[in-house]
């Protein structure tokens, strides 16, 4: 993830139902550690702490910090630029490169 505004991390869980189920239930939620953080902390109406909570509970979350790689092929790098914890993703495959800056991938 990018980031947890809602707007992105929105659609990690999704109701099926009167029950609540993970949108990507095999994933791996790569998560900047201060992002994370800052969701359950902050005042602001843009973390959605129920999303994160009903994460917690039910994903297999990786949380990561600074720059690096989370194997050959994905890049990750700390912007800080459109929130305090935001953070890039760099995927490549071949000569092939694929930029993530806003949206989730799963």
């Amino acid at each position: 993830m990018s980031h947890l505004h809602y707007d992105h991390a929105g659609g990690m869980i999704h109701a099926l139902g009167d029950k609540t189920e993970l949108s990507f239930p095999d994933a791996e939620y790569v998560i900047n550690r201060g992002e994370w953080e800052t969701a359950f902390s902050s005042t602001s109406s843009s973390y959605h702490t129920d999303i994160f909570e009903f994460l917690q509970r039910n994903a297999q979350l990786k949380f990561i910090e600074g720059d690096g790689n989370l194997d050959e092929t994905i890049a990750f790098e700390f912007t800080g630029a459109h929130c305090p914890n935001h953070q890039v993703f760099l995927l490549t495959e071949g000569s092939s490169k694929v930029f993530f800056w806003r949206r989730c991938f799963a």
